[in-house]
């Protein structure tokens, strides 16, 4: 299955001889893959998104076993050669998900609060040099007040969220390709170097070149 994983979800019922696996996949990623647009869009709206007519649990569960085990792994290759099974997997899904119901859910489609817009322009927009006060504009909010009621869902600044999202997008990046970590950091979002420098190393305890070479290693 797939789900925004901003929007809030709940395990309310499983079996404990099936394994639950979790893949986070950044925003900008499922950009990258270019997925339906109707796929998207339902899911950015909380609905959750599933694979129909699985031909066998038990592939599915070694499948997502070894994507588990690889990721965890030094070597960008294998990293590179999981996100696109992963990829071809999600597109899977996005293809065999019901025509029906995304276009029922259209026609009904319920109103997206303020917290959910600033969210989803944060995700369409850190790569570029927005703050928090260009957040709030979007969503018609004083830049204190956008602060407040996002903080109070989040636990986090609107700030400090956007830099989270270029980190992580980062991260991938220092990983899976060879540019310069100078371009790494102004394709994240970052204007000075020294700040990306700054933000990377406060969430990895490592800079960004002590973790591209950690995530290199081969084991």
């Amino acid at each position: 299955m797939a789900f925004w994983g901003l929007m809030p979800h709940q395990v309310v019922d499983f079996n404990k001889d099936c394994p639950y696996y979790a893949i986070t996949i950044p925003f900008t990623m499922l950009q990258e893959w270019k997925l339906r647009k109707e796929f998207l869009e339902t899911m950015f709206r909380g609905e959750v998104q599933i694979l129909l007519g699985l031909d066998d649990v038990e592939v599915e569960k070694k499948r997502f076993q070894r994507w588990s085990e690889e990721l965890q792994q030094m070597n960008s290759e294998i990293y590179a050669a999981c996100l696109m099974e992963i990829c071809a997997y999600v597109m899977r899904i996005a293809i065999r998900s019901l025509p029906a119901r995304i276009k029922s859910q259209e026609k009904h489609r319920p109103p997206i609060n303020l917290v959910e817009r600033m969210v989803m322009y944060i995700a369409r927009n850190f790569t570029d040099t927005i703050s928090a006060s260009d957040v709030a504009r979007k969503v018609d909010l004083h830049p204190d007040y956008a602060n407040t009621i996002f903080k109070r869902v989040f636990c986090s600044s609107l700030a400090s969220y956007i830099n989270t999202q270029r980190i992580l997008y980062a991260e991938s990046k220092l990983v899976i390709s060879d540019e310069s970590i100078t371009s790494v950091a102004y394709q994240s979002g970052f204007n000075s170097i020294s700040r990306f420098n700054a933000v990377f190393k406060k969430k990895n305890n490592l800079t960004p070149r002590e973790y591209r070479k950690l995530k290199r290693q081969v084991t």
